[in-house]
């Protein structure tokens, strides 16, 4: 018997943007396999098209699981309002550490970055233009960054010790732009 066409029934779960975004996480970063909305919408009991006023289209789940993941919170604003470049690499970084899958789903979609990442990357293309660098060195710090954080999640690390690591090699990368002249804290 073929499946009813049409409007899905009630499910006792009720569809909402954060119910669905809650749940593509859970299932990006609980699988191997890619996110889908076909798949996503299995996991949820309803059709494809039920996802669609909620969230848009694929694109438009990414960013929405980038906003709830990536934007920095209020009291971290207020407790540091001019974080210096080590801090934003580091805060950044603890989030890739948190959320791989989504972060590779994001980096590997065609388009522009969502607006937490935007925001984010304009903040330390700042940090850099203040420190009278080239341009050149936030490609290389972000690189490095994803590829550290990304390599070290896949091999299982734990979240604190892979900091910890990440702020060694941070201090180094800014020591040596600085030439050691203690630019990291700035």
């Amino acid at each position: 018997m073929a499946a009813r066409r049409g409007r899905p029934p009630k499910s006792a779960v009720s569809l909402t943007r954060e119910t669905i975004v809650a749940t593509a996480l859970e299932l990006v970063e609980g699988t191997a396999g890619g996110l889908s909305l076909r798949g996503l919408a299995a996991v949820l009991g309803v059709t494809p098209m039920a996802l669609y006023p909620h969230i848009g289209d694929l694109d438009g789940l990414l960013e929405a699981m980038a906003e709830r993941c990536f934007t920095e919170d209020a009291a971290q604003d207020k407790s540091n309002e001019n974080p210096n470049l080590r801090e934003r690499l580091l805060w950044y970084c603890g989030r890739v550490l948190r959320y791989p899958s989504l972060t590779s789903a994001i980096v590997a979609r065609h388009g522009g970055l969502p607006v937490p990442h935007q925001a984010w990357t304009d903040a330390v293309t700042r940090c850099v233009s203040d420190l009278n660098l080239p341009l050149l060195w936030r490609d290389i710090l972000v690189d490095h960054l994803h590829g550290f954080a990304l390599v070290t999640a896949a091999n299982g690390a734990e979240l604190e010790a892979a900091l910890a690591v990440y702020a060694q090699h941070v201090d180094l990368l800014l020591g040596c732009i600085s030439g050691g002249t203690g630019m990291a804290d700035r």
